[in-house]
């Protein structure tokens, strides 16, 4: 079940809160060409089909490894 969009384009700050990353992994995976974005003037926004296709690759690739690997530990102790 996909993602149900409320907003036209989401600030930096908005895909940091509904992605649960921090500043520097949003503005890493910007650089590495993970999350596509644009600007509005000087403000930096991701459009909802952006934001599902970061959050597929995210899904994809496994890059919550550690949060499992800590799931994990806990199930073990």
């Amino acid at each position: 079940m996909g993602f149900i969009h409320t907003n036209p384009r989401y600030s930096i700050k908005q895909t940091e809160k509904l992605t649960d990353r921090a500043h520097s992994t949003i503005y890493r995976d910007i650089g590495l060409g993970r999350l596509k974005t644009y600007k509005v003037g000087k403000r930096t926004f991701v459009s909802p089909e952006a934001l599902d296709e970061y959050i597929a690759l995210d899904e994809q690739e496994g890059i919550d490894k550690v949060v499992e690997f800590e799931k994990s530990e806990a199930m073990e102790v």
